[in-house]
């Protein structure tokens, strides 16, 4: 996020920037712009995705193997001897 608006600072020609017909708070609004759809962009798609594992495999292990412990209903070994 630092990267890209700093981006929308350094194309200006003071700075040595190529872009002449833009001003900068035009350019600063484009990149504060480009990341909110970014952050909207994962948060949905990311919300899909695990909509999508929570209805196929889950996204939760069942209560007795919580309590049993997932050390030994996984790979069917302890962690810590008692």
């Amino acid at each position: 996020m630092v990267g890209c608006m700093l981006t929308g600072i350094f194309c200006i020609p003071q700075l040595g920037g190529k872009v002449a017909d833009i001003s900068l708070l035009n350019q600063l609004a484009a990149q504060a712009g480009s990341i909110v759809l970014t952050v909207i962009y994962c948060g949905v798609l990311t919300w899909l995705i695990m909509k999508f594992v929570d209805k196929t495999i889950g996204l939760r292990v069942t209560p007795e193997q919580e309590e049993r412990g997932l050390d030994v209903s996984d790979h069917n070994e302890r962690a810590y001897n008692n």
